[in-house]
């Protein structure tokens, strides 16, 4: 498309571009490959709504690759449940974290962003009129993704340390690269 090649001679990034594709690609899968002109709110809303339903990475597992949306939502439903009532099992009336076989938060409104920018250039160049049907759709707030690159990049507890660091652990490592990676990250 002709916003490729306007952010190209940019100079936006091959990682940005590839990005651009993946969205573009993703809102042709979920509402139809249609003229940007007839894609409406409601197609933004739906389009919101079934990408969080969906998996991560669909197109690099064979269980979901080349099938339909509605199709892959069923099976990450099944394999979902299935892992919970084993996790459920497993826990004797303890709890236990649920599995969640979703596309992350992140990963939705990066979507859903690349989509609003693409928008808003449309926009911009009167490709369209009205207004961006991307524009406040994203899922997570500012404060919540902080909050989740915060617990993210937690340090590892004295507990962490002394399970990554055992005899036990440390005896089993066959290769090098095993042994000194860890060493080597500790300091």
């Amino acid at each position: 498309p002709i916003y490729l090649r306007h952010r190209k001679n940019a100079g936006i990034s091959q990682h940005s571009i590839n990005d651009f594709t993946s969205a573009y690609n993703l809102l042709i899968d979920v509402i139809g490959d249609k003229p940007i002109t007839h894609i409406s709110q409601d197609d933004a809303n739906h389009f919101a709504d079934i990408i969080q339903q969906l998996p991560p990475n669909r197109n690099k597992i064979a269980a979901y690759r080349d099938k339909p949306i509605d199709e892959v939502i069923k099976i990450r439903k099944q394999l979902e449940d299935a892992e919970n009532n084993k996790r459920e099992l497993a826990a004797n009336g303890e709890f236990f974290e649920k599995a969640d076989y979703s596309m992350s938060a992140r990963t939705v409104d990066k979507h859903i962003g690349i989509l609003g920018t693409f928008f808003k250039w449309a926009l911009g160049k009167r490709y369209i009129h009205g207004n961006n049907v991307f524009e406040g759709q994203k899922i997570q707030s500012k404060s919540e993704r902080e909050r989740d690159t915060q617990k993210a990049r937690q340090p590892f507890t004295p507990e962490d340390l002394k399970t990554i660091f055992s005899r036990e652990n440390y005896q089993s490592r066959k290769t090098p690269h095993d042994f000194w990676f860890p060493l080597i990250g500790l300091f």
